[in-house]
């Protein structure tokens, strides 16, 4: 169920690259992404006879400031993957945790362990091999992906405040409202403008995958631990390889593999320092026998 969300997501990353390859607006895709995932939404919430659950709010303020980042995010992930290889791209996007681990430090107390920084430390190693310092011309399109990785933990943060009042239902429900909010303040008359079947299926195809994966995500979060869920997440570079080369005749480069190799290590490096605390921490709070 993980690898198939995770794939879900990259398709429509991959989908949403075309999209702006035949000159559709950003603003276009998320707005015409946004109407499909709301339709789905309504239309599973009426079925189930859960209508109320998706706009009702216990946390309005935070939920709705969620809603803006999942916006930026999203527009940010287009502009990543337009002008980005996609497998650059997804390495970039990968240097999340080292916003996590700073950002929890400075707002949750989070201790910084050694094996945090370790794991900070290749992050920056393999965003430096994406970004070729002094190799190639710095180019101003790596910083959308850094930001879709600031928005995501962001995101994370205020998920984590609201996730346990909220629906599920309501928590896809806002960010696709906002989405659709302001892409229709920002298009105006553009929104009603003819398109053919071929990008209609597309844009049809962008929510569809979002919500998919997000299904996806949720069934495979009720299998197995959250923890181990997340490790997967690096399973969408290796998507990004694939649908890269056989859809966009992207090629990896040596920088490229040994970006992925230091970012998939400094998850991993999380990952396993995260699951060694744990163990100490309850043969800690073990009361002798």
């Amino acid at each position: 169920m993980t690898l198939m969300g995770f794939a879900s997501f990259s398709i429509g990353d991959a989908i949403k690259k075309q999209l702006r390859i035949w000159e559709f607006d950003s603003f276009y895709i998320l707005f015409w992404s946004a109407v499909v995932s709301i339709c789905l939404v309504f239309g599973y919430a009426l079925f189930k006879r859960q209508a109320k659950d998706v706009v009702r709010l216990k946390h309005p303020v935070l939920s709705l400031l969620r809603s803006l980042f999942v916006f930026v995010l999203g527009y940010l992930a287009i502009l990543s993957f337009y002008h980005l290889e996609m497998t650059d791209a997804y390495i970039l996007i990968m240097t999340s945790p080292i916003f996590a681990i700073l950002l929890f430090y400075l707002f949750f107390g989070e201790p910084i362990k050694p094996y945090k920084i370790m794991s900070v430390l290749l992050g920056f190693v393999g965003a430096a091999m994406v970004i070729k310092p002094g190799v190639a011309a710095w180019d101003l399109a790596y910083l959308a992906p850094i930001g879709v990785a600031l928005m995501f933990v962001t995101n994370n943060m205020l998920l984590k405040k609201v996730v346990h009042d909220e629906s599920k239902l309501s928590l896809i429900f806002y960010p696709n409202l906002m989405t659709l909010i302001i892409c229709t303040m920002l298009l105006r008359e553009q929104i009603v403008h003819m398109i053919d079947i071929n990008g209609m299926l597309f844009l049809l195809a962008t929510g569809v995958c979002s919500l998919s994966g997000a299904f996806f995500m949720a069934w495979a979060v009720q299998l197995i631990e959250a923890s181990e869920v997340s490790l997967y997440h690096y399973v969408q570079v290796f998507y990004g390889v694939a649908l890269g080369y056989f859809f966009f005749h992207e090629h990896l480069d040596w920088f490229d593999a040994a970006g992925i190799v230091a970012i998939i290590a400094s998850g991993l490096v999380i990952y396993f320092g995260s699951k060694r605390r744990q163990a100490l921490e309850a043969i800690a709070e073990t009361p002798p026998i």
